[in-house]
């Protein structure tokens, strides 16, 4: 399905550019040729349909021709950064059989193979020590999953969403025909090809319509990741934006952030129609300044790893609707408050033919989550007289500590009203008497003080005091995810 998509977008114009990183080119002929060669290649490796491939590639046409080849030949591709630590993938991969590991340097593709799923039969591949074979026919569209991602929302377990190529199909067919992409377009790409919104809205996107897809080439670097940061590049990327033409700028607030911050140069002149923004909620700020400095509105997109993109904000004029994801896309649906029309707050459930069928070998939690043919996220939303759905926050576990159920919303909210307090998350760490003590990571302003009597003693003004939290934990920046999300998990290791 989504390989005879590209297929035809060959037939129709066989020396467009499909891909483009750094100096790489690869015309929609030469997309083809390079993944049915390199499927050959997997499956004289001994690659079968159904066998779980962990792919560990940094962004780049590699990470294309191999995510889809893994498709032509049948296999479940298992995306991992290479910055993964041991530990996530010994929690990704529990009860997990992974046949082989295709990455991109022996060095890399050793980093944390050794993990409990990897099997006595595991193999380990790279790129350049696979057997040479003739090229892979296209075969049918298989009706197994194809992709395999780990979705953990706020609470750190782990859940195995596997998708199949219906769902990817649809998944970029609904923003398609939302934003009427065509063989002009150019999507540029910043972002972590190994993320479900990246695969979905970078990768196929452009490629199952026709359009260029430009990546940005990664740069070695020192640190976690082995590259160099984002904020060390804004400039690099506003002068490719700028050479490149692109005309679809996805990405993470953070990426929308730094470019408005970017010094301005003469000649500056982009070519962007439409920045969608997804990963984190996006504050007014970031969208002022970017439309300010560039006059081009930061729009919200909202859906998540089990129901890709469902709702996107295409407002005429966002200065009043910044904060909405909009309406939702073609071919989805979205409940707010167990009504999909009128004015309504409350949960949010959502029904799409791009929902994947539940959590892969985790039944209690799929019924926890997938009920009648909807999907509850866990997140609590409104949506106004205009059809316009904002998202308002998660529907977090409560702390329970002394008996006492406590909502780390109310607590986050009185202390961002602090002078000193630039962000803060609340959450409950294990006591041996309370059951959960409660616990403020907060990060203070550059010019604030860290006291944390003063912050317990503003509390006390404003919270009962069970509420008030007993520790204080100052730290420079709070964990998030490569996409942005606060990693509540992390807070309370």
């Amino acid at each position: 399905m989504l390989l005879k998509q590209i297929a035809a977008q060959a037939l129709a114009a066989p020396d467009q550019a499909a891909v483009l990183c750094g100096s790489r080119r690869l015309s929609y002929s030469d997309l083809v040729y390079e993944v049915a060669h390199l499927a050959g290649r997997l499956h004289a490796a001994g690659i079968r349909s159904g066998d779980y491939v962990v792919l560990q590639l940094p962004n780049g046409i590699d990470f294309v021709t191999a995510f889809l080849a893994l498709i032509a030949v049948g296999a479940v591709a298992v995306p991992l950064s290479a910055s993964t630590t041991e530990d996530e993938k010994s929690r990704y991969l529990a009860g997990h059989l992974v046949s082989f590991t295709l990455a991109d340097t022996p060095a890399q593709q050793q980093r944390g193979l050794d993990t409990p799923a990897a099997g006595a039969n595991h193999s380990r591949l790279t790129l350049d020590t696979l057997p040479e074979a003739g090229n892979w026919s296209l075969p049918p569209a298989t009706e197994g999953p194809v992709l395999c991602l780990y979705s953990s929302g706020s609470t750190g377990q782990p859940k195995r969403v596997e998708l199949r190529q219906r769902h990817l199909f649809y998944a970029q067919a609904h923003v398609a025909d939302a934003i009427e992409i065509d063989r002009s377009d150019r999507v540029f790409c910043a972002v972590p090809l190994h993320h479900s919104f990246a695969i979905g809205n970078c990768l196929l996107l452009p490629l199952c319509n026709g359009a260029t897809l430009i990546i940005l080439e990664p740069r070695p670097g020192e640190g976690k990741t082995g590259e160099i940061p984002l904020v060390l590049r804004r400039r690099e990327i506003l002068q490719l934006l700028e050479s490149t033409a692109a005309t679809i700028l996805p990405g993470i607030p953070l990426i929308f952030s730094l470019l408005a911050d970017t010094r301005a140069t003469p000649s500056e002149k982009l070519s962007v129609r439409l920045c969608i923004s997804a990963g984190s909620v996006l504050a007014r700020d970031v969208h002022d300044r970017f439309r300010q400095r560039f006059g081009i509105p930061v729009r919200q997109l909202y859906g998540s790893t089990e129901s890709n993109a469902v709702a996107l904000n295409l407002a005429p004029d966002t200065s009043e609707t910044w904060d909405s994801v909009g309406q939702p896309l073609p071919g989805c649906r979205i409940r707010v408050g167990g009504t999909d029309e009128g004015v309504a707050e409350g949960t949010v459930a959502i029904r799409s033919n791009a929902l994947c069928d539940g959590y892969a070998g985790q039944p209690e939690l799929s019924r926890q989550s997938f009920r009648d043919g909807w999907f509850f996220p866990g997140d609590l939303g409104s949506r106004d007289r205009h059809g316009n759905i904002r998202i308002l926050g998660r529907r977090r576990p409560y702390i329970i500590t002394a008996g006492y159920k406590v909502d780390p919303d109310e607590i986050e909210a009185v202390l961002m009203d602090h002078a000193d307090v630039k962000e803060v998350a609340v959450a409950g760490v294990s006591h041996p008497t309370l059951g959960e003590m409660v616990t403020a990571h907060v990060v203070i302003k550059a010019h604030g003080r860290e006291d944390g009597e003063q912050l317990a003693v503003y509390c006390r003004s404003r919270l009962a005091e069970h509420k008030v939290p007993k520790a204080f934990n100052f730290v420079p920046e709070l964990p998030r995810t490569p996409m942005g999300k606060l990693s509540t998990h992390m807070l309370t290791r």
